[in-house]
This record gives structure tokens, sequence and C-alpha cells, in this order.
């Protein structure tokens, strides 16, 4: 099970992202946004189309942020976004609904990336972590970070042993309470679809 120490590495660990990340998924947001507002295409099918021109314009203004000793890691198939700091790493996802954590799928890739080591073994430092996002009712951004430790199906529970909220400053993110996980999390997601192993990405993760 992870401590509060494992929390708090972590937390320190991400801490310089705060800032840069909000600002450049919001930015990213507002253009993909636009544009499909530009040629009308404002139905609610288009909306997997904005969550996947936002992941590339946020690869893009990443590029030109100070991001703390955190690197883009650059060449990643299908628009993935993945920050390294050296041994951890942290993979941007689509648009998920609130509170969602998407499920591996059967993709061997992603699988692998989701399948962290327990916390008592090999301790957090080499973790494969996991950030989603989603707009909320005051078009807003809510970004959440997740150590996902197995494999699930859609609809089924979400095995994760640290899940924190990516604050929009490091020193809110510091003031952050730890309450241990028990290694599951309820959430029902909607349906999706594995592409390429190259970048294991679903439609909307």
């Amino acid at each position: 099970m992870a401590t509060p120490a494992d929390q708090q590495y972590l937390t320190d660990a991400v801490g310089p992202l705060c800032a840069p990340l909000h600002r450049s998924l919001e930015r990213a947001r507002s253009i993909a946004e636009a544009h499909f507002l530009e040629h009308g295409m404002n139905e609610a099918e288009d909306q997997c189309g904005i969550t996947h021109l936002t992941r590339f314009h946020l690869r893009s203004q990443l590029r030109s942020e100070s991001l703390g000793g955190w690197t883009l890691v650059q060449n990643r198939m299908n628009g993935q976004v993945l920050l390294r700091q050296g041994m951890l790493k942290l993979r941007m996802l689509h648009e998920w609904p609130k509170d969602g954590i998407p499920a591996p799928g059967s993709n061997e890739a992603r699988i692998h990336y989701w399948r962290n080591p327990d916390v008592g073994l090999y301790g957090v430092e080499a973790s494969q972590l996991v950030g989603v996002w989603a707009l909320t009712d005051q078009d807003q951004i809510d970004i959440r970070i997740v150590r996902t430790v197995g494999k699930w199906s859609v609809g089924q529970v979400a095995k994760v042993d640290i899940d924190f909220p990516l604050s929009r400053t490091w020193d809110e993110l510091a003031n952050l309470e730890f309450t241990p996980s028990t290694g599951s999390i309820d959430v029902v997601l909607p349906f999706e679809r594995d592409e390429d192993e190259g970048d294991a990405d679903t439609a909307r993760g």
C-alpha cells in the first residue's frame, strides 16, 4: 500500500508542473475549441476531435514552457504527451469524464505502462504516472494524477494506489492531505477502443 511518504515524493516531483501544465492545457483547449467553432463543428460527436487536437496543441505549448527538471519526450506517435524526470514518467491523456480513469484495454504496450510495481518492493521513484483531465462547469480544467497498478476492463474498478488532483500552484499541492488507497477506485467509464501499440492510446485517452 502506498504511504504518505510515497505521495509526498510524487507531489514534490510533479510540483513544478502545476502552473505550466494548467496554463498550457487551457491554452491548448481554447485553440482547439476555436478551430472547431470556426468551421461549424459543434456537434456532440465532434468533442472527441476537440480533445484529440487539444493534446497536439498541449505538446506544442509545453515546448515553450519551463518544466522544472521535466522534459517533453519528442517524436511520440498520435500526439502522445509524455513527460520524463529521471526514471519518473507522466503521460497526459485526452479529456475524460470527471473522476474517470481509463482502463488499459487490450493493448500490450499500454498494459505494461499501467502496471506499476508494488511500492513496498520498489518505491515510487520509477513510477509511470497517468494524467487525466476534465473540463469543469466553469470552463476551467481539472487535472488528476494517478499511479495505476494493474489491469482492469472498462466498467470495472480502476486499480490505483495513488490518486491526487494537480493543483494550479505548487504551494496548494504541497498542502494536500493524503489518504492511503486500498488499491481500487469505483469508476464506470464509457466505451473505449485501442489504437496502435506505438502510442497505445484510445480514441479519448
